[in-house]
């Protein structure tokens, strides 16, 4: 489960997400919708953990965020940006294979999960 509560994420003097409250449990789908500049991808970010909350915290399955290692983080979640700059010929099967990196459960295993 990932839980945030009251979180606030300000650019200087500029707040892009104020007070927000989420619960996302496993296996849960989730959609974000607003126009442009209303904050979706700003709380992706901080939810992912690439940008810290100016002010609340983050859970992940009942955990401080900041207690979790960038391994750990990793083999409990993935973002795939929806631009990505990959500059090289990768296919669907490589990308999805670069998630089982933080696994380390050997060649045959992700091949066979990816």
């Amino acid at each position: 489960m990932l839980k945030l509560t009251g979180v606030t994420l300000s650019y200087d003097a500029i707040t892009v997400l104020h007070e927000i409250n989420l619960q996302v449990n496993s296996g849960e789908v989730v959609v974000v919708l607003g126009p442009n500049g209303a904050g979706k991808s700003s709380l992706l970010k901080v939810a992912s953990g690439e940008v810290e909350p100016t002010q609340g915290h983050i859970e992940l399955n009942g955990v401080e965020f900041s207690a979790w290692s960038i391994t750990q983080k990793a083999r409990q979640m993935a973002v795939l940006p929806q631009q990505s700059l990959l500059s090289f010929p990768y296919t669907v099967d490589e990308v999805v294979a670069l998630g089982r990196t933080p696994h380390d459960s050997g060649a045959a295993a992700d091949k066979a999960i990816v």
